[in-house]
């Protein structure tokens, strides 16, 4: 019966995530191995995330459907790093090259056509340096510096909905970028772009994070502004008012930030890891389900590194490339063997 549940979570899990599981193991019977993760990304009800060996592992699970409720191998490719959108992945190899698959209604594959993939297929020959996975569509920047643009476009990349990638200008100086349900990025020479003009004059942006409305920034200075939709606190200025020119938060120092729907996660400079904004399922990971205007610290630990914000969960890495998360988890997102909502972070544990 238990090798009945792990085919149906396997099946789920392909549908969602869209590719073929080499290793797992639902229910952590098996030897649990050390494994360091040094990237991972949560999307709506999955989570993909790469080992210091560029082993892609993947877990969760969709509507109506079983769940995998444990990390999986994926393949035996190398991966440099990957994004998880609504229901699609896109991931680059170590040799540069694009790869996607999940759902494709929109293009946002980019493949050239609307059919969901259920195994990793290349976009184009071109090599990449990044790529960010949104709602429906897709953002990346080619080696060369230019940037393109696949997918939906109900928010204006581009003229129209494309199912192959269209470069967007023809500047070579794109270094970073942030897709939600909208897109922002920023150029070399530190300015701030939304789709069709500049935002504002400043020129010291370091990195840049779109919610659902809102986005949040990190100067060079490593000061915080947020900027956009408040409803829930998400910008963490201590208020729920609305902002139609940045704001900043605080005045301390912040290594990197990540918005979600409508909250925010953050690591100082520190290594200490902060959350504000909407907290109704426990995502925040400060023990309650009560909503911050403000950076409330999620524990006391200052090895924090790397974090991801999804739907309503949470998943981060610490120094050492252990994998916690927290949050909603009816899919299984969180990878911890079970679909029990967590409010502070747990451990993710890998197994053979």
């Amino acid at each position: 019966m238990k090798n009945v549940f792990k085919v149906l979570g396997l099946i789920a899990l392909t549908a969602v995530i869209g590719f073929s599981f080499v290793t797992c193991d639902d229910g952590g019977g098996g030897e649990e191995l050390m494994i360091t993760i040094k990237a991972v990304s949560a999307g709506s009800t999955y989570t993909v995330a790469i080992d210091e060996d560029g082993t892609l592992w993947g877990w969760g699970g969709m509507i109506n459907s079983p769940v995998f409720r444990r990390p999986a191998k994926i393949g035996t490719d190398t991966w440099e790093s990957v994004s998880a959108g609504e229901f699609h992945t896109m991931a680059i190899k170590a040799d540069g090259t694009l790869w996607a698959w999940g759902s494709n209604e929109y293009g946002q594959l980019g493949d050239g056509t609307k059919t969901d993939r259920s195994s990793p297929v290349q976009i184009g020959t071109d090599t990449w340096e990044s790529v960010f996975a949104g709602d429906y569509h897709t953002m990346a920047i080619k080696a060369d510096g230019t940037l393109w643009a696949w997918g939906n476009n109900y928010h204006g990349y581009n003229e129209t909905d494309s199912s192959s990638p269209v470069q967007i200008g023809t500047d070579t100086n794109w270094e970073s970028l942030s897709a939600g349900v909208f897109t922002m990025a920023i150029k070399a020479d530190g300015t701030i772009w939304g789709w069709g003009e500049q935002w504002g004059t400043n020129t010291d942006w370091e990195s840049v994070s779109a919610g659902n409305g809102y986005i949040i920034v990190i100067k060079a200075d490593g000061t915080l502004w947020g900027l956009g939709s408040n409803e829930y606190g998400q910008l963490g200025d201590g208020t729920e008012t609305d902002r139609d020119s940045f704001v900043q938060i605080g005045t301390d120092t912040w290594e990197t930030v990540f918005a979600g729907q409508r909250y925010t996660m953050a690591i100082k400079t520190d290594g200490t890891l902060w959350g504000w904004g909407d907290n109704y399922r426990g995502h925040l990971g400060d023990g309650t389900e009560i909503n911050r205007s403000s950076p409330v610290q999620i524990g006391t630990d200052t090895d924090w590194e790397s974090v991801s914000a999804g739907h309503d969960y949470t998943m981060a890495i610490k120094a050492d490339g252990t994998l916690w998360a927290w949050g909603y988890n009816e899919f299984g997102q969180l990878g911890d063997g079970t679909t029990t909502g967590r409010y502070s972070p747990v451990r993710v544990k890998f197994f053979r």
